[in-house]
């Protein structure tokens, strides 16, 4: 049976600790016991442990060996409009599982406001729900939650590969079995789609159109079905 595995801040001395709403979650949710085995990932190290100590303050741990990480994945930076929260909570919980490494809220010309100008609170909210779905899918680490930005500022920040989710696009698979290695941006859209102007702007600054086949799919399932594809293929 694989071990539980837990993100820390740093192991230093052969120990290691977490503090706060993470210690509680452990200590009182998962109910981590004093000799339990874990698996520690510092973000850069892979460790097998035990629990010297368990409490809803602080729960610490006893290194006992340095263990071998597992390769990491393509690099993917989810740009996702804001759209009905607990959708898009879904999609952020499914995407950090798929193995995407930077989340981006976008503001939509097709955002509801009241929902935009609600995201600072839920950034939290949102980064521990990235690490619980990371620390159960055995990730190194958690994906990076970004404040939301934009459009504009969206586009304007491609690094590599820039997809936009579209319905008159490419082959998702086709266009990823013809483009070089390398990071991916995708953008994947609100209620309702993008705009014209909004696709016309992704495509001067220099993303593709990249279609999911002949069915519209809901936001939340457009944005997991893109990222099955691209982990299959960026393997």
């Amino acid at each position: 049976m694989a071990l539980r595995r837990v993100f820390v801040d740093r192991v230093s001395d052969g120990e290691a600790h977490v503090e706060g709403p993470a210690a509680h979650h452990l200590a009182r949710v998962v109910r981590l016991r004093e000799g339990e085995e874990v698996e520690l990932s510092d973000g850069r190290a892979l460790f097998r442990a035990r629990v010297a100590k368990a409490g809803s303050r602080r729960v610490e741990f006893a290194i006992e060996e340095e263990m071998v990480a597992s390769a990491s994945g393509p690099d993917v930076t989810l740009q996702i409009a804001v759209f009905q929260f607990s959708r898009l909570e879904w999609a952020l919980e499914k995407a950090t599982e798929l193995g995407v490494t930077r989340v981006v809220p976008v503001v939509a010309t097709r955002s509801e406001m009241h929902l935009v100008k609600a995201v600072p609170k839920r950034l939290e909210r949102w980064k521990r729900i990235a690490e619980q779905a990371a620390q159960q899918s055995r990730r190194m680490s958690a994906p990076v939650i970004e404040e939301a930005v934009s459009f504009e500022q969206a586009v304007a920040d491609r690094k590599g590969t820039g997809l936009v989710l579209h319905p008159d696009g490419d082959l998702l698979g086709d266009i990823l079995a013809s483009c070089e290695q390398g990071p991916i941006q995708l953008l994947v859209g609100p209620e309702g789609g993008w705009t014209d102007d909004e696709v016309s702007a992704a495509l001067a600054a220099g993303y593709q159109q990249a279609g999911m086949g002949s069915l519209i799919l809901r936001c939340e399932t457009a944005a997991v079905a893109a990222l099955s594809i691209i982990s299959q293929a960026r393997r």
